[in-house]
Formats: C-alpha cells, structure tokens, sequence
C-alpha cells in the first residue's frame, strides 16, 4: 500500500487515479 502511494504521489492524482480504475477493472 505504502509503496502504491508512493507511486501515485510520482506520477499524480490523474494517473493514480486511473491505474486504480484499471487495478479495479
């Protein structure tokens, strides 16, 4: 989880957003 946060906060909001849509997906 930590890391994944991590992740987002390099790539942003939009981009996080959209790979937990695809995580989801």
């Amino acid at each position: 989880m930590l890391a994944r946060l991590k992740f987002c906060r390099s790539l942003g909001r939009h981009l996080c957003l959209l790979q937990n849509s695809l995580l989801i997906n």
